[in-house]
């Protein structure tokens, strides 16, 4: 437990207490024998997100309840700070995002789509003899013609990937750039929205008082958070 200790003007946490050299646990001394001792039990107000406020500590004893107050003021941040912080978080969700599309590729095999995706459209014209996709159809014993196809659906998944990526960071980014106020900002990474309960969600056990179909609200961070 944390008590504040006026002879000592400090907080500190505890289990058990000397009061009158007998040892005790703090639970168990009564609070006003605790106050008569010097002791007090300590509250802590909110502390304020530091994602959004700059926060300033006031403490003191109150003498009406006997109790020892941390409370904290908050300044807003400059509207620019927040959304320079909130502008890395979305870069940094797509740079995620990409990286996933492109896990277990090494950067060399990736420097080769170019080269692979050219070969296999220039195929549909001009059968290959040669090049890197005739020589892996060769090595692997794979059909060239699946081959090229395999590549081309693949080009086509990366590209859409691709592009979904960079058309949502930069969309998010205008989004977050047009917000005028810090209170904007909290409510655009604090979004609700209304969500059903699935057999799945139920079976987690942190939902006892619903049942499937259920509607309740949650939360989108919507720089994180990509729909």
């Amino acid at each position: 437990m944390q008590l504040y200790s006026l002879v000592e003007d400090l907080v500190f946490t505890t289990q058990h207490l000397v009061i009158n050299g007998v040892t005790s646990l703090v639970d168990t001394i009564a609070e006003a024998d605790l106050n008569a001792a010097g002791y007090y039990k300590v509250t802590y107000g909110n502390r304020p997100d530091q994602r959004y406020y700059i926060s300033t500590e006031s403490k003191a004893l109150n003498t009406t309840t006997n109790v020892y107050e941390v409370t904290y003021t908050a300044t807003e941040l400059p509207l620019a700070d927040v959304q320079a912080r909130m502008l890395k978080s979305i870069n940094d969700t797509g740079n995620k995002k990409f990286d996933e599309t492109t896990a277990g590729y090494t950067a060399s095999e990736m420097s080769s789509w170019k080269i692979m995706e050219e070969e296999a459209l220039s195929h549909a014209t001009t059968p290959l003899t040669s090049g890197v996709l005739y020589d892996e159809s060769v090595v692997s014993g794979e059909l060239l013609d699946d081959l090229v196809n395999s590549v081309l659906a693949n080009a086509s998944a990366f590209r859409s990937a691709k592009s979904y990526i960079s058309g949502m960071r930069k969309k998010k980014s205008l989004e977050v750039q047009a917000l005028a106020t810090v209170a904007d900002c909290i409510a655009y990474e604090k979004s609700p929205y209304n969500y059903t309960l699935t057999q799945a969600d139920i079976d987690t056990g942190f939902y006892p008082n619903n049942v499937v179909g259920a509607v309740i609200t949650r939360y989108r961070n919507n720089c994180t958070e990509w729909v």
